[in-house]
């Protein structure tokens, strides 16, 4: 059996072929005027390191190799190149990229450049540039670790790339002072193939503008983000063959955590746990930095067998968080998320003591239960109020066209005038309404997702919008197309931590999209585009007529209560 899963992960992952190392390319000449220039820049580096750099600078003053200067484009020296080059051609033990260094290159850039180009570039950035610690924090603390020296520390706000379910694609700055704490977050057990062992993952608790209590900062929900690695699915329907041969990239997301509770806890009724990280203030600001640089940089491939989100965690944990090499139940990794997320509780690199009354944990915040339950309660109470009812629990409560269910609200002449009097009831119905919603949005996008894949061009097609009046051409592009190209886009990265003047890739929502006659005009510009003839594009119609439809069901219902208000 051993051999035979073998085979299987063989034929899926690939053979790796051994490569030989490239040659590396010869070395620049070095004029006297440019050396002298580069050591004036290098008077504040390690006495150590500046001797074995001058060592190879002298060697090629006396023996001038052949080739072309180093230049900037417009023409100037470029002392950051001529420095890395002098490093990269350097077997001054000092100079040469280590285990350690090579770690950190895996975990910040994933499949990058060969680790002694890199560390020959990172080494001359680290030493040139006055903002390097900003810009690349992971590789600054491995060159102040290995060459015992410090450097200011960075009092840049921190940016990220919010990929929100409402507001689009973000770009988010966060003051370091203003996290609370790092939490190692857990999604439980999903009914999908991908989400079988559950989802690791990290809750970043920050605080709002002007109020660093904990009370404050816990219950700042709506600014708490998560950051997760997880596959780029840039299709619509997850390939198995792709994901378990490491065709999808990885990458480091942030997202808002109430989307992370609204997909895991609403719409997949899983369970979340989220306990903090034993971190010191410094340690906190530090990790941020360094996993904001992994965020911006990181592309690997990811298998969810073999690399996946709590492998590609435990990486990041392994090299970044000060105790983790101390744990022995930690020194292998474990391939399941759940796994890992049972042992790593146990250690005291978390507050695992949190969890252990769930009741006192929901109410402090470090463990949310799956909605099923309220949903299961509030389709029972409707259930057993309705003279006849057609469902038997909540999935052919749902699976029911939403005209047919207002039909058998309104027919339902008893259960229609209770809602009117029963405050209780009413929410109930109008709960299960709203489950109703989600699922619909979620259907829409993957209706759209799969046109877009498939006939995008079509649909961009000049001649296919023209039809549109105006406003209707900017609502469709900015609420529905934009949607789709979240999914379908390339992840954007950088190779640093962009600095405070860095134009950022953000597509903000407007406001019009979240309107309450959003659906309705939606569903209108869709009819009035019709691609005749085009199946998938019917599928987007009935996907899109559902949405209207459920959203007039809660009309329905909340003009009776507007009704019951009125006379009471």
């Amino acid at each position: 059996m051993r051999r035979l899963l073998a085979l299987l992960l063989l034929l899926l992952g690939g053979c790796a072929l051994l490569t030989p190392t490239p040659e590396l390319p010869p070395p620049s000449p070095l004029s006297s005027r440019q050396w002298q220039d580069l050591e004036a820049r290098l008077r504040q580096a390690p006495r150590k390191v500046l001797s074995a750099i001058r060592h190879e600078a002298q060697g090629r003053l006396a023996s001038p190799p052949q080739g072309t200067l180093p230049k900037n484009d417009d023409g100037s020296d470029n002392p950051e190149a001529i420095l890395a080059d002098l490093i990269l051609h350097s077997r001054a033990p000092l100079l040469l990229a280590d285990d350690s260094f090579r770690q950190r290159l895996n975990l910040v850039d994933g499949s990058g450049p060969q680790p002694q180009t890199a560390f020959a570039q990172a080494l001359a950035g680290f030493l040139l540039q006055h903002d390097y610690s900003c810009r690349h924090p992971v590789f600054s603390s491995y060159f102040q670790a290995r060459y015992q020296l410090s450097v200011a520390t960075c009092k840049e706000s921190l940016p990220f790339l919010v990929a929100s379910r409402n507001e689009g694609l973000q770009s988010l700055r966060i003051a370091p002072e203003r996290l609370h704490a790092i939490h190692l977050l857990f999604a439980g057990q999903g009914g999908a193939m991908a989400s079988r062992f559950g989802h690791v993952a990290l809750r970043l608790i920050i605080c709002p503008e002007g109020d660093a209590s904990p009370e404050a900062c816990n219950s700042n929900l709506y600014g708490h983000l998560v950051l997760g690695y997880m596959a780029h699915v840039d299709e619509f329907e997850l390939n198995t063959v792709k994901a378990l041969s490491g065709q999808y990239k990885a990458h480091l997301f942030a997202f808002p955590f109430m989307d992370a509770y609204r997909g895991y806890a609403i719409d997949e009724f899983r369970e979340i746990f989220s306990v903090p990280l034993a971190l010191d203030k410094e340690q906190l600001s530090l990790l941020l930095r360094q996993l904001d640089e992994i965020h911006w940089r990181y592309e690997g491939d990811y298998s969810f067998f073999r690399r996946n989100c709590a492998t590609l965690l435990q990486d990041s944990l392994r090299l970044l968080d000060p105790g983790y090499a101390g744990q022995p139940t930690l020194a292998s990794d474990y391939l399941r998320p759940d796994s890992f997320f049972e042992a790593i509780i146990k250690t005291p690199l978390v507050e695992g003591q949190r969890l252990t009354n769930k009741e006192q944990a929901e109410e402090d915040g470090y463990y949310f239960s799956s909605t099923e339950g309220y949903y299961e309660q509030a389709m029972l109470l409707v259930r057993k109020s309705m003279t006849r009812p057609s469902f038997a629990d909540i999935e052919s409560y749902l699976a029911r066209p939403p005209a047919v269910r207002i039909n058998d609200i309104t027919a339902d002449q008893n259960y229609f005038e209770r809602l009117s009097r029963d405050q209780h009831l009413l929410e109930a119905q109008i709960l299960l309404e709203e489950l109703a919603i989600f699922r619909s949005e979620r259907r829409l996008l993957a209706q759209g997702s799969r046109y877009f894949h498939d006939f995008g061009d079509q649909l961009q097609d000049s001649a296919t919008l023209a039809r549109l009046e105006v406003n209707n051409r900017a609502f469709f592009k900015q609420c529905f197309l934009q949607s789709i190209r979240q999914v379908t886009a390339a992840v954007p990265m950088r190779q640093a931590i962009p600095d405070q003047d860095s134009p950022l890739p953000v597509e903000n929502r407007p406001g019009i999209c979240k309107e309450d006659g959003a659906p309705a005009r939606l569903n209108a510009i869709l009819h009035d585009i019709n691609q005749q003839g085009n199946d998938q594009w019917q599928r987007i119609l009935a996907a899109s007529r559902l949405l209207e439809e459920t959203v007039n069901n809660i009309l329905v219902l909340q003009e009776l209560n507007h009704d019951s208000t009125s006379i009471h």
